[in-house]
């Protein structure tokens, strides 16, 4: 565990009532986000697969067998992503993770890691762990979004506002596959991102995602296409660094995300999944206004 608090911040208390509070609010914003998303990219779907129909040769298939294949591929990619998320969980630790990040801890860093505050998940197949800081999803058909969260509560004379930088190290694994059977259509993507809540006003600070998205792939094409246990972090996407301005005599809740999508018509599937572990934040002021 880490922990190291600043002067110019302190330990966040909030009630229960109060934490359900916050975790509705970001799940309420998030759910809508991606069920409107689902909606969409489903009438996309449809659509293009209505449009590759005519160039399709016609065969008869054997769904029984091919209901089989996929449920086996299934499996595999559940196994697949286990090792993955046993990976991160058990190759990243704390002592690794401030090497890599070069941290130089003063009395104006505020640096804290597992266990966390909150956490929120949506869809069947996501988790998330505030105990040690693992969130993801496993292998889905749909969509779904994982977060964990953490309060900052700074403390500051009063109509001091400062501007405050977020960072995390946060490891990535994630696959993903598109097959098309004889036709259709599948597409499928995910990404990254730091989401910052004025917990005065319940006002979304800043909303910090991955550009472009950790994937996004769409094919009409028979066949198998996809990418297998993908490397990266945090800080190689373009939420890397997320600035805001921490308001005097404010309470915040930031949280670090993920989701994915996974949209498919006619004769076809598509899956994916990441797997997401969080050592720790760090927290510094950056310049005061």
């Amino acid at each position: 565990m880490i922990q190291v608090t600043s002067e110019i911040f302190e330990k966040a208390c909030h009630s229960k009532k109060q934490t359900d509070e916050y975790v509705s609010l970001f799940g309420k914003k998030i759910s809508k986000e991606l069920a409107h998303m689902q909606e969409t990219h489903e009438r996309k779907s449809s659509e293009i697969a209505k449009l590759v129909a005519p160039y399709q040769h016609n065969h008869k298939i054997q769904h029984e067998g091919i209901a089989y294949s996929f449920d086996r591929l299934k499996t595999l990619a559940v196994s697949d992503h286990e090792q993955q998320r046993l990976a991160l969980a058990n190759h990243v630790g704390d002592q690794d993770a401030r090497k890599k990040f070069m941290l130089n801890i003063d009395g104006y860093l505020s640096i804290s890691g597992a266990p966390y505050d909150v956490e929120w998940i949506d869809g069947a197949s996501a988790y998330a762990h505030k105990s040690n800081g693992e969130f993801g999803f496993s292998p889905m058909s749909g969509y779904a979004a994982a977060a964990i969260g953490s309060f900052m509560n700074p403390v500051t004379p009063p109509g001091q506002d400062i501007i405050a930088r977020v960072r995390a190290y946060m490891p990535i694994s994630y696959s993903w596959f598109n097959w098309i059977i004889l036709g259709g259509y599948a597409s499928t993507h995910g990404g990254v991102g730091v989401l910052i809540y004025d917990l005065n006003d319940g006002s979304v600070v800043i909303d910090n995602r991955s550009k472009p998205e950790l994937w996004s792939t769409a094919t009409s094409i028979p066949g198998f296409s996809g990418e297998q246990d993908m490397q990266t972090s945090l800080g190689f996407t373009s939420a890397a660094e997320t600035y805001f301005i921490m308001r005097s005599g404010h309470s915040y809740l930031t949280w670090f995300w993920c989701w994915g999508g996974t949209y498919f018509y006619g004769d076809a599937s598509s899956m994916a999944s990441i797997a997401c572990k969080l050592p720790f934040i760090v927290v510094k002021p950056w310049l005061s206004i």
